[in-house]
């Protein structure tokens, strides 16, 4: 799904299978997704900012990636939000407290798992099923 209604803010590399969804808010959004990708089914990927999945980054089913808060906090604003999903469509300004992603080439992204704004996945990072992600994890060196 794309609220920006343009496509490119929406990028698949070559070689990669999207069953998931990947949706880019009418405020902004940015996905990229890298060659050879795996991205299987009812993973929902969210950006009002940018997400970058890097080259060959496999993502299970009903994995959850979100570089924002999806709504706002306020009960007030969330309802405004809400009306205007409802009546005009998603609102061109509002503030979801937005933080990019970027995965690392060769990551693996465990069933179930949630991966929340700001975090960074470093290169051939395992995330375990049902793993909730909050820190970035880049691995040792």
């Amino acid at each position: 799904m794309n609220a920006r209604k343009t496509s490119e803010h929406i990028r698949i590399g070559a070689g990669s299978f999207v069953s998931g969804e990947l949706f880019v808010f009418a405020h902004g959004g940015d996905i990229e997704v890298g060659r050879d990708c795996f991205i299987d089914r009812d993973a929902r990927i969210w950006s009002a900012a940018s997400i970058k999945i890097s080259d060959q980054v496999v993502i299970g089913p009903g994995v959850n990636i979100f570089d924002n808060l999806t709504h706002p906090l306020s009960a007030a604003q969330r309802h405004a939000q809400i009306r205007s999903i409802f009546t005009v469509g998603h609102p061109a300004e509002i503030n979801l407290d937005e933080r990019p992603v970027s995965i690392g080439r060769g990551a693996q992204i465990g069933a179930g798992s949630i991966i929340l704004r700001g975090v960074e996945i470093g290169e051939n990072i395992v995330v375990p099923p049902g793993s909730i992600v909050t820190k970035s994890l880049l691995g040792g060196s």
